[in-house]
C-alpha cells in the first residue's frame, strides 16, 4: 500500500500522475459537474489576479492551460510551464496561433529566465507537490520584478476531509486525501510565504461537491491510484462502503476548502535562504 502524504512529493510518481492529461482533466469534470457555487474556481481565480497591459506572466504548473482561453490579457506575454512534457504538447497545440504565449517545460525549483524578469507569477494548486519548497519560493522571488505579485492556490486543511475520514474508516492504513499533512495549505502558507514576501494575503472561494452518482467518485478517487495504489480487487468494496454515505436524496456531501494567497515582492528582498 502506497503512503500518499509521501508520494504526492515523488518526482517519479508526481510525473506518472501527470504525463498526460486525462487524470487532471477528470477531476477538472468532477467538479465542474457537482460543484455547489455556480461560479466556478477558474472564474474566482480570475477576480483575484491583477494584470496591466503588457505585463510579462510565468504561470508555473499551468496543466492543460485551458483556463486562459478566452483569458488571455491584452498585449501580455505569457510563459505557460510545467513539469510534464504531455501537457506543454497539449497547451502548444491549444495556443499555437498565440505568437505572446511560450510554453515550455519547467521545473520551479529552477526557473530558467533571468533575475525581475517578469511581473506576474501564478503557480496553482502544485507547491504542494514541490520536493523543495523554500527553494522553489526563492525561484520565484528572484524572477520576479521589484513589486512583483505571485498568484498562489491551494487547499486547506478541511479539503475532502470526509473521504479521507471514510477511507480510514474502510481500512485504518489508508490515510489517502489528507490535506492536514499537505507541505503548503491554507493554514501553513502565510507563514511560509512571508519569509520571502511581504504583503501576504489570503482568499477563500466558498464551496462543496454535492454528488449523485457514487462512480464518478469512484473514478475520481482512481485518478491517483498512482500514488495509493488501491487493489483492483478492493474496487467493488470501496464503492459499497461509499453507497453508506448518500444521504435520503442519493447525495454525497464533500467539503471543498479552497483559496488564493496574493503575496508581493518588495525591492528589498526579505528571503532567508540566498
Amino acid at each position: 500500500m502506497s503512503n500518499y502524504t509521501e508520494n504526492i512529493k515523488n518526482k517519479a510518481k508526481v510525473a506518472k500522475q501527470y504525463e498526460e492529461s486525462n487524470n487532471l482533466s477528470q477531476r477538472i469534470s468532477l467538479h465542474e459537474k457537482y460543484s455547489t457555487n455556480p461560479y466556478g474556481l477558474s472564474n474566482w481565480l480570475f477576480d483575484q489576479y491583477s494584470f496591466s497591459d503588457g505585463d510579462n506572466i510565468l504561470e508555473l504548473g499551468c496543466g492543460t492551460g485551458g483556463q486562459w482561453k478566452g483569458r488571455i490579457p491584452e498585449n501580455a506575454k505569457l510563459v505557460l510551464t510545467d513539469f510534464s512534457e504531455g501537457m506543454i504538447k497539449e497547451v502548444k497545440g491549444k495556443y499555437k496561433e498565440h505568437s505572446n504565449i511560450i510554453a515550455r517545460k519547467a521545473d520551479i525549483q529552477n526557473i530558467s529566465f533571468e533575475d525581475s524578469h517578469f511581473d506576474i507569477a501564478i503557480a496553482n494548486f502544485m507547491l504542494y507537490h514541490v520536493p523543495d519548497l523554500e527553494r522553489a519560493l526563492a525561484e520565484v522571488v528572484r524572477v520576479l520584478k521589484p513589486g512583483g505579485k505571485f498568484y498562489t492556490a491551494t487547499c486547506g486543511n478541511n479539503h475532502l476531509i470526509e473521504v479521507n475520514r471514510w477511507f480510514n474508516e474502510y481500512n485504518p492504513e489508508y490515510d489517502i486525501f489528507n490535506s492536514s499533512k499537505l507541505s503548503f495549505t491554507l493554514q501553513n502558507g502565510v507563514e511560509q510565504l512571508k519569509r520571502y514576501f511581504t504583503d501576504v494575503q489570503m482568499k477563500e472561494y466558498a464551496d462543496a461537491l454535492e454528488i449523485n452518482d457514487v462512480d464518478d467518485l469512484v473514478n475520481y478517487i482512481l485518478t491517483f491510484n498512482d500514488m495509493v495504489n488501491i487493489g483492483k480487487n478492493e474496487l467493488s468494496d470501496i464503492r459499497e462502503h461509499l453507497i453508506t454515505k448518500q444521504n435520503k436524496d442519493g447525495i454525497i456531501h464533500l467539503s471543498k476548502q479552497i483559496g488564493i494567497f496574493i503575496a508581493k515582492k518588495t525591492s528589498i528582498e526579505i528571503c532567508k535562504n540566498w
